[in-house]
């Protein structure tokens, strides 16, 4: 890992843990999953809009708790799956993984290719893939049929503590 990729990292990391740019919960979602670190206590909760018209996921948010890695790697997921199909989302859910695995670069712009020095840190890939997690669950649970799309309800408000969702017992900061 080269000097100006570790300092890319650390810079990503902290702008996107401190400042989220998808935190909240979508209005009238189509998917919502949710994803739990049992040994630090890491708590992801992401809904998603599928637009009926392209079936791409038009909106996407996230509610985490959790370390800092978790909370960045969700941010750029999102900015990596937006306008996406469901398929070519789980596909670059794929290439995520193989990233970690030392076995698939990210070229160019890609969101994720920030990323790419958490292969050399396999204590952290738990953490980064946290937000995949929840998406994956998600996408399993949108709603195909139009009727059921109509009866999606608006969320609840949200909380100004960030607390993990109803039920989900959060173990403290990692």
């Amino acid at each position: 890992m080269t000097e100006h990729e570790r300092n890319n990292y650390r810079d990503i990391i902290r702008k996107r843990s401190s400042h989220p740019r998808h935190r909240g919960r979508v209005d009238a979602y189509t998917g919502r999953g949710y994803a739990i670190n049992p040994l630090c206590g890491d708590v992801v909760e992401i809904t998603i809009k599928v637009s009926d018209e392209e079936e791409c996921i038009s909106e996407a948010c996230h509610m985490s708790e959790g370390c800092a890695v978790c909370i960045a790697s969700t941010e750029l997921m999102i900015d990596a799956i937006h306008g996406k199909t469901i398929d070519q989302a789980h596909q670059i859910f794929h290439n995520f993984q193989q990233m970690l695995n030392h076995s698939h670069h990210f070229h160019g712009q890609h969101p994720l290719k920030a990323l790419s020095p958490l292969s050399k840190l396999p204590g952290r890939t738990r953490c980064a893939s946290l937000g995949w997690k929840a998406f994956v669950e998600a996408t399993q649970s949108v709603k195909h049929d139009p009727k059921e799309k109509a009866k999606a309800h608006p969320n609840p408000p949200l909380k100004r503590d960030h607390s993990p969702p109803p039920g989900v017992i959060h173990h403290g900061a990692s």
